[in-house]
């Protein structure tokens, strides 16, 4: 224990990330020690901002290395989410990453649970933005940010809520729209085939799926088009497959990991994009991928197809069937249809 304290010690006054990598070793090859909650609550009780955030990356580490329950107290968690104030934005903004690294760790919900009051606090915060109307004219855009990324891992339903985006700032909406897509993909919505059914948020996905220019706004709204259920999805599906031949490049990639991972996972999600005209055609067609990753999209996709085809879910002529089942047979890359090329021999060499 004692060569672990020394560690962290050391990680706190450099931040040194190869220090946290050994720490990281050090941890996985020790057991649980009775004295490692008291030690991580003495050890984050620090006045110094930067040293106590660093601190937090150690109690991360701990918590993933080891069982969270035991790791993480209330105390703990509780004075991380005590970090969020509006006139700290940016211990606010670096609290929130600590509590999003924390989320992902299994068992934090039992933790989380212990912390009522806490809770209680911060959606007082979020209820003074909901006030204002999310204006960053009343309130630092860093700060609101933060709470809205916050809310939507510790209460997604809030989120849900929100019906007006007018005084949305950029950042802003791309963040929302990354938060509803979070809260889709993590609660199963088109899984478990349960709708949205909030109006004004389909109607924001659909705006910014249409916007000219904003790429990362385009991605987020991807995002959520994704994980949709797919009677809401289908308004949509003909843009998506527009974003799918994007000329950016970042956003062709992400509307066909869309398309591949998600969305044509299931025999209804195939039946949905057969059905736009020349989606197939295109699929098909290896030419119109200059980038390995949108090839090999494509070629998830088209054996998505074929699946459905074997489950007798989809009935396609025979011929097409047999063009699918020759191109996955080919690969993302080569074409077995295309003609060998031919090497010419100079005249002289032959003879």
């Amino acid at each position: 224990m004692e060569s672990i304290i020394r560690r962290c010690n050391n990680y706190k006054n450099t931040t040194s990330s190869q220090i946290l990598r050994e720490l990281e070793t050090s941890l996985l090859s020790s057991g649980f020690n009775d004295e490692i909650p008291s030690f991580l609550e003495s050890f984050c009780n620090e006045d110094d901002a930067v040293k106590r955030f660093a601190a937090y990356d150690i109690l991360v580490l701990f918590c993933r290395t080891m069982d969270i329950t035991r790791c993480l107290t209330v105390k703990n968690l509780s004075r991380i989410i005590q970090e969020i104030n509006y006139e700290t934005p940016l211990e606010t903004a670096a609290a929130v990453q600590v509590i999003h690294d924390l989320v992902k760790i299994p068992k934090f919900s039992k933790v989380l649970k212990e912390c009522d009051g806490v809770a209680a606090s911060l959606q007082k915060e979020y209820d003074f933005l909901v006030e204002i109307q999310f204006d960053s004219a009343q309130a630092d855009d860093v700060y609101i940010v933060s709470i809205v990324k916050l809310i939507s891992i510790l209460k997604p339903q809030e989120i849900l809520k929100i019906e007006n985006f007018d005084k949305f700032s950029d950042t802003l909406s791309k963040v929302y729209l990354e938060s509803i897509a979070f809260i889709l993909s993590t609660s199963n919505f088109q899984k478990n085939n349960v709708k949205l059914s909030k109006p004004a948020i389909l109607a924001l996905i659909y705006e910014y799926l249409n916007h000219p220019s904003k790429e990362a706004h385009i991605s987020a709204a991807i995002g959520c088009a994704s994980h949709l259920n797919l009677s809401e999805f289908e308004t949509m599906k003909t843009r998506f497959y527009d974003l799918c031949r994007s000329p950016i490049q970042a956003v062709r990639l992400a509307a066909l990991e869309g398309a591949a991972l998600t969305l044509t996972k299931t025999d209804n999600g195939v039946k949905s994009f057969l059905r736009i005209s020349g989606f197939l055609d295109w699929l098909l067609e290896r030419s119109t991928e200059s980038e390995k990753a949108c090839g090999e999209l494509k070629l998830i996709i088209a054996q998505n197809v074929e699946i459905c085809i074997k489950n007798k879910v989809l009935e396609l002529d025979p011929r097409i069937c047999l063009k699918i089942k020759s191109f996955i047979k080919d690969g993302a890359f080569y074409d077995s249809t295309r003609p060998e090329p031919q090497v010419m021999m100079d005249r002289g060499q032959a003879s």
